[in-house]
């Protein structure tokens, strides 16, 4: 691991489509409502949040995890990206990310690259 990431940590590979292997998979569509993207993945937390974290430092966003006292929450944010990872009953997690300020194309276009870039990593 490399300086860069959640936590300090930055994943390997980053930039040259490096991979994690997390248990999951897709299981929703892409969802887009007020510059806020958000899609559903079959997996546990954990497995989602880190594939989440390896797919932001791959598209070069330096990210810091917040804290949360729901243990069914995680979270994190950075330069112009914030992300929140949130786990249901049967095993669906849902991956919401917003990206700079205003609703733009590119902000819902960079959305949908993250949330793909994540799909990849499970």
């Amino acid at each position: 691991m490399v300086e860069g990431g959640v936590g300090g940590r930055q994943a390997e590979g980053a930039g040259r489509g490096g991979a994690s292997a997390a248990a999951g998979a897709a299981v929703g569509y892409v969802q887009y409502d007020k510059n806020e993207a958000a899609r559903e993945f079959a997996g546990d937390l954990d497995g989602v949040y880190r594939a989440a974290e390896e797919a932001a430092v791959a598209l070069g966003f330096l990210v810091k995890e917040e804290p949360d006292e729901d243990p069914s929450r995680r979270s994190f944010a950075g330069d112009d990206i914030r992300v929140d990872v949130e786990s249901f009953a049967g095993g669906t997690v849902e991956v919401r990310v917003r990206i700079g300020t205003f609703d733009t194309d590119d902000h819902e276009r960079r959305a949908e690259l993250f949330l793909e870039e994540t799909a990849k990593r499970l």
